[in-house]
């Protein structure tokens, strides 16, 4: 009977972290804003929480949080990266102006570790989808603590992009700020800025990955003693 207490004690200790914050789902900008507001009230992508959401208009429109659609991406996009990239993407978003015209907003935020330990090692700017026709779009990105930017762009852009940083040391927590920006001064056409996924690569800490070791043989040992002649 102790022997079968092992597997609930091992899976509370797995899934212990899970329970703490409501995982984030797939809703507007503005849902994101009301709920998550601070780390307390965090919505939990993977290993990472992401709270303090904000969105500005600086230029242009009138466009709205709840024109922005959020959704969570827990994809390993990268096999270089030995865990998965939890991270945010921002689409369905109306950044889109005509000849003339020129759109600039900004969405802030602040990811920080579960466990409040220095895992996250860097920063990828994963997907940045747009359209331009006779003008650009850019991201800019920056982050509080760091020092660091990162500047990305599509079309007539004639910058460099960055489209990874590498944060040193590691970080427990960072505001990222991404500001988009589209401008087209003439022709036809329309130019906007459509997609914007942000991806942070998170180091496995030692203790979780022994919990992992150790399950796994747990359960190989409870394995072999059930079919154990005799028993």
């Amino acid at each position: 009977m102790k022997r079968m207490l092992i597997i609930p004690f091992v899976l509370s200790l797995l899934a212990g972290s899970a329970v703490a914050n409501p995982a984030c789902t797939t809703v507007k900008l503005n849902q994101y804003i009301s709920n998550d507001g601070t780390l307390g009230s965090a919505c939990q992508i993977g290993n990472l929480l992401f709270y303090d959401f904000s969105f500005t208009v600086n230029t242009g429109s009138a466009i709205t949080a709840s024109q922005v659609t959020v959704t969570p991406e827990t994809t390993a996009l990268y096999s270089s990266d030995p865990v998965t990239n939890p991270g945010i993407r921002f689409s369905s978003m109306p950044i889109t102006v005509g000849a003339g015209g020129t759109m600039d907003v900004t969405i802030d935020y602040v990811v920080a570790t579960l466990s409040g330990s220095n895992l996250i090692d860097d920063y990828r700017l994963s997907n940045l989808t747009g359209s331009a026709s006779n003008g650009w779009g850019t991201v800019a990105v920056s982050f509080d603590n760091t020092g660091q930017e990162l500047f990305g762009g599509i079309g007539n852009f004639s910058g460099t992009p960055v489209s990874h940083i590498v944060f040193s040391p590691f970080v427990n927590g960072v505001q990222v700020s991404t500001e988009i920006h589209v401008t087209k001064p003439s022709g036809s056409g329309l130019t906007s800025i459509s997609i914007v996924q942000e991806n942070f690569s998170e180091k496995i800490p030692e203790p979780y990955e022994a919990v992992l070791i150790g399950s796994g043989l747990v359960l190989l040992g409870l394995r072999r003693i059930r079919v154990k002649p005799g028993a």
